[in-house]
């Protein structure tokens, strides 16, 4: 990491954009400063050590030890836990992190343990929803970003589960994939609302935007592609009436952003809720229109415009906020669907030479059209912030 800052300082420094004192006290600032990733590597790696050899010493003698002695040895560990987590409070780095994400994870090994000894079945989600509940308080003082991440990932993971596996004579199929649906778009409108109504960790913020954000873009961009792709279904309209509590998240979540801080410019603030309600409309047209009325090709064209279209406003959104890799990354992705428009139209000549030749040339001049306007795109659209 530091080496490639070195080259970078270099170079700057020839280019005439910064002097050689300011390159010389970059690179002392950061010597300085540089994170421990020797250190961080070897806490996790001890950490990981003791676990193991604590799971491998009470595994060989499991099925000796009395049930109340695993659970009060279960409650003092997870008590001493609690102290340490307590202690390290206070303070800020690595060691605050790990006793904060063994404390949670004890929980966990607790659920499981108790339903070991008592014999409790039940499905997984259930196991990962008391846990989420235990846990909520834990995540909201950790400012570490794994944490927060993992957490965020696990209550979306345990709300998909749910929708599949939970039965109740009152929810429907189509309700419960409709409630899971609402959760990350829930969540969106929280870290928005967050950044001005009331107050969130930094580090929680950002995980629940981060996979909001991206499970709403992500999925209900590729579901809805693949209902314009396929033609969708005259039973899809019966469905209509379970649309209607996603929809309100969805307004919640772009309310949420064009309510956002003064610190976020307005541009982005706009473009970010044009975006979301552009997935919800692109999501939701199939359940309107019948299938019939349109071809094969009409609905493929419509798809991919679509696709781009909330690919275009993502590459926008990326570049107000400064996000240069989700820029880069919105960006492929609208590349990638403009060539899989050529396999859709012209698929019969993929297999040939000429075909082959074609779609190498199509590739080439989205890489120089990418590489020649980039920079000034980046440049023009941060000016609008």
């Amino acid at each position: 990491m530091f080496v490639n800052l070195g080259r970078r300082l270099e170079a700057w420094t020839q280019a005439g954009l910064i002097s050689e004192s300011q390159s010389a006290a970059i690179a002392a600032y950061e010597k300085t400063n540089a994170r421990p990733w020797s250190l961080y590597g070897l806490t996790g790696i001890g950490v990981m050590t003791v676990a193991t050899g604590v799971i491998s010493l009470i595994a060989a003698n499991w099925s000796d030890i009395p049930s109340f002695v695993k659970l009060l040895g279960y409650f003092l560990l997870q008590a001493a836990l609690g102290v340490w987590a307590i202690r390290q409070l206070p303070r800020s780095g690595i060691w605050r992190e790990a006793s904060l994400l063994l404390y949670a994870l004890g929980f966990l090994a607790g659920i499981g343990l108790v339903a070991q000894i008592y014999h409790l079945g039940g499905s997984g989600w259930r196991a990962l929803a008391f846990w989420l509940f235990l846990t909520a308080p834990v995540v909201l003082r950790a400012e570490g970003a794994l944490f927060n991440h993992g957490w965020v990932l696990t209550l979306l993971y345990t709300a998909a589960v749910w929708s599949i596996e939970y039965r109740h004579p009152g929810l429907t199929d189509e309700l419960r994939v409709s409630l899971a649906a609402t959760i990350p778009l829930t969540l969106t409108g929280l870290g928005f609302f967050s950044e001005r109504f009331f107050s969130l960790p930094r580090a929680f913020r950002e995980a629940i935007l981060t996979w909001g954000l991206a499970s709403v873009l992500i999925a209900g961009t590729i579901t809805g592609n693949v209902l314009w792709h396929t033609g969708g279904h005259r039973e899809l309209q019966k469905f209509l009436n379970y649309l209607a509590l996603p929809w309100c998240a969805l307004l919640f979540a772009a309310a949420g952003s064009w309510l956002r801080g003064p610190a976020t410019p307005r541009a982005l603030r706009g473009v970010t809720a044009v975006t979301l309600i552009a997935c919800g409309v692109y999501f939701t047209l199939p359940f309107f229109l019948p299938p019939d009325s349109r071809g094969v090709m009409v609905n493929r064209i419509i798809g991919a415009g679509g696709f781009i279209l909330i690919g275009l406003l993502c590459s926008a959104a990326a570049a107000l906020g400064q996000y240069r890799r989700l820029y880069d990354l919105a960006t492929a992705l609208v590349t990638i669907r403009i060539l899989m428009i050529y396999f859709e139209i012209f698929g019969s000549m993929t297999s040939t030479g000429l075909g082959l030749i074609l779609t190498g040339g199509l590739i080439l001049g989205l890489a120089r059209v990418w590489q020649k306007y980039r920079g000034p795109l980046l440049h023009w659209m941060e000016g609008k912030r």
